[in-house]
């Protein structure tokens, strides 16, 4: 991998940190790096357990997929995305939900 191609991704509130080739699946660094994500959907962008939130680098990761904005909502505008549908462009530092997951209301089964 040449430095051109390479970034940087620090996970939150972990801290650890991997080093990858520019347009890497964020879901695949993050299971390499040990982060505890969940992939109800096999990585389809149908479930929205694997979200997690950009807090730096915003601007240097994949445009926001139409399922992510189907599963999140207004929440993309917060910085919270999907692992699965996320590619990484540049460095970044992504927040891992540490809380127990909820499906979006619409998903839950019940009630």
């Amino acid at each position: 991998m040449s430095r051109a191609d390479a970034v940087r991704v620090r996970f939150e509130p972990s801290g650890r940190e991997v080093a990858a080739r520019r347009g890497a699946w964020l879901a695949g660094l993050a299971v390499g790096a040990g982060e505890r994500i969940v992939f109800d959907c096999d990585g389809q962008g149908v479930c929205a357990t694997c979200r997690v939130r950009i807090d730096a680098g915003r601007d240097v990761v994949s445009p926001v997929d139409p399922l992510e904005r189907e599963q999140l909502g207004d929440a993309v505008e917060d910085g919270w995305r999907l692992a699965c549908l996320l590619r990484i462009e540049g460095n970044c530092v992504v927040r891992v939900p540490q809380e127990g997951f909820a499906y979006p209301p619409r998903l839950q089964r019940g009630g």
